[in-house]
């Protein structure tokens, strides 16, 4: 019995966490930037200080900045994260491929790149407009699914898509606010 416990802590901590895919849903960004992502977006849980910052990093490539706050024991650090991505649709959805960087923001997780692959949707307002973010999970994807390009892996997300078999994180996903200038 005792030696379940360690196994159901593990198992516990590695089912929520985000997917990291070694494609892009497209090869290339298929979609021009689109203003409508543009500016600063402040989270909505007051317990989490994080803000993201999306800029146009080139025709169809935006660049997120994401500033936040990390807790580790009782003290807590600034860190920032700067990523580059671009969105892919699939269906009525939207999702953003971001490229993800290492622990430090500078060198990868694993050699090549990886991507997150991010949901999300924006809701305008009168006073702000709302950014809601829903990070694909790696519980989505077996551990037998390996996949040898951005094709068979847009393939395989699509159907899991539209079958309802994709798990999003709900540590990742988050909600945003960015105000409304008159």
């Amino acid at each position: 019995m005792l030696r379940i416990i360690p196994l159901l802590f593990l198992l516990f901590a590695l089912s929520a966490c985000p997917y990291q895919s070694d494609f892009p849903l497209d090869v290339s960004p298929k979609q021009k930037a689109d203003s409508s992502l543009i500016g600063t977006w402040f989270s909505t849980d007051k317990s989490n200080f994080e803000t993201l910052r999306i800029s146009i990093h080139s025709d169809s490539v935006y660049q997120v900045i994401r500033d936040g706050k990390v807790q580790e024991g009782d003290v807590i650090s600034k860190k920032t994260v700067k990523m580059n991505g671009f969105v892919s649709s699939v269906g009525n959805r939207f999702f953003i491929n971001l490229e993800r960087p290492g622990m430090d923001g500078k060198e990868q997780q694993k050699p090549g790149k990886s991507y997150l692959i991010a949901g999300f949707e924006i809701s305008r307002g009168v006073k702000y407009d709302t950014l809601r973010t829903n990070i694909v999970e790696r519980n989505s994807f077996a551990s037998y699914e390996i996949f040898k390009n951005s094709f068979g892996f847009s393939k395989t997300f699509t159907g899991k898509l539209r079958s309802g078999n994709l798990i999003y994180d709900a540590t990742y996903s988050a909600s945003y606010i960015r105000i409304v200038k008159k």
